[in-house]
Parts: C-alpha cells; sequence; structure tokens
C-alpha cells in the first residue's frame, strides 16, 4: 500500500510539472499603435497609463516618413488582469511626469457611456 500512495505521489507532481507550463494566463494582453508628429523624450519601456492608471509600458518608437504628419509611430504593450476595452472615441498623449520627469504615454476614455470597445490597435 505504502508503495502504491508512493507511485501514486509520483505520478500526480510529474503531471503538475508537466502541464504548470501550458496553462492558460489570466492576464489580459493588448497590443496598440499611435502615431505622433514628435515624440522628444519619449523612450521605449516608458510607462502607458489609460485614465492615470499604469497599465503597460512602451515596447518601440519608429521613425516613418512615409507617415506624412505623424511620422512617429509609438507601440504600446498593455496587460492588465482584467479585461480593458478602449473605446473608439479615445484619446491619446504624450506627457511628462513632473518637472524633469520621464515623457510617459497617456490614453484617456472620455466617453465611458460609450460600450463600443476598440476591435484594431490603432488610434
Amino acid at each position: 500500500m505504502r508503495r502504491f500512495t508512493l507511485s501514486l505521489v509520483i505520478i500526480l507532481a510529474t503531471l503538475v510539472l508537466v502541464l504548470l507550463p501550458f496553462r492558460k494566463s489570466s492576464a489580459h494582453q493588448l497590443e496598440l499603435r499611435a502615431y505622433f508628429p514628435n515624440a522628444a523624450g519619449l523612450n521605449t519601456g516608458a510607462s502607458v497609463r489609460v485614465d492615470g492608471v499604469n497599465v503597460g509600458r512602451v515596447s518601440g518608437v519608429r521613425v516613418h516618413p512615409e507617415s506624412g504628419e505623424r511620422p512617429i509611430e509609438v507601440l504600446m504593450a498593455i496587460t492588465t488582469p482584467y479585461d480593458l476595452s478602449l473605446p473608439d472615441d479615445s484619446l491619446v498623449s504624450l506627457a511628462a511626469q513632473g518637472v524633469l520627469g520621464p515623457t510617459v504615454v497617456d490614453l484617456t476614455r472620455d466617453m465611458p457611456t460609450v460600450h463600443e470597445s476598440r476591435t484594431t490597435p490603432f488610434l
């Protein structure tokens, strides 16, 4: 009986160790792009805030001269433990944290009554 119990514990422990990496994460992820005429002071790794709450990081800042008036592309990665939807009329802006602080990306959801969420990753 002791040998059976030990074998059962080893099999269960092996199953847990094998299946644990395949478990679905409960985090919700969102990739966004925004285009600006100027992104002075914005760096990869800068904070992304939605309505003043830090929810992600800037994953890239690129120049696209063919984009015309807004040649700077900012890539953002947002990860939250809850489902975050951004209405189509959300505003995106760059702001400095304090007088000498780093530049961050601010997303503002102006109209909370809008229930339609963004289906494209572009702002």
